[in-house]
């Protein structure tokens, strides 16, 4: 029998040594340029479930590397009216949330993700292997100071 115990805790210090802590990272942000949070994850073998967004959907190969969700359900009015968007856009438009069309993961998918996966140890083992074994062959600092030099070099050579 496994304990579930789950929190939501915003942003952290010491992202490493608590991610690596963790039997299972949730990333549900439906906008995420890049995907720092998966790459700490896997660079020390945590498990990510993810929302197939962004970046996200690049660097994460679903049931691989990690698990992604599409997003599905509409977000309300309800809940962009809690959203302070004065800061992310006040300057370059007005927004009118009636038009905004964002698609969120649901809750009971996302349940049934995490439920599923904290029941399959294997999956949740090969997960971890394989998400620490691709982030070392595509994103460690020595893969990313080699690709750097081959671009400075490239770049000389012309």
């Amino acid at each position: 029998n496994r304990n579930i115990n789950i929190r939501f805790l915003g942003p952290v210090k010491g992202n490493f040594k608590f991610i690596s802590n963790l039997d299972l990272l949730i990333i549900p942000s439906i906008i995420e340029p890049f995907g720092n949070t998966y790459l700490e994850a896997a660079q020390v073998g945590t498990p990510v479930i993810a929302a197939k967004s962004g970046g996200l959907k690049e660097i994460i190969t679903h049931k691989k590397t990690g698990i992604l969700l599409k997003p599905k359900k509409y977000l309300t009015e309800d809940y962009l009216n809690d959203i302070d968007f004065s800061n992310i856009y006040s300057q370059l438009c007005k927004i009118d949330k009636k038009q905004i069309k964002l698609k969120i993961i649901s809750e009971q998918c996302l349940a049934q993700a995490i439920n599923d996966l904290l029941f399959d140890q294997r999956l949740l083992n090969s997960l971890s292997k394989d998400a620490y074994v691709n982030f070392q062959k595509k994103f460690s600092s020595s893969i990313f100071i080699r690709k750097i030099n081959d671009i400075y070099f490239a770049l000389i050579k012309k």
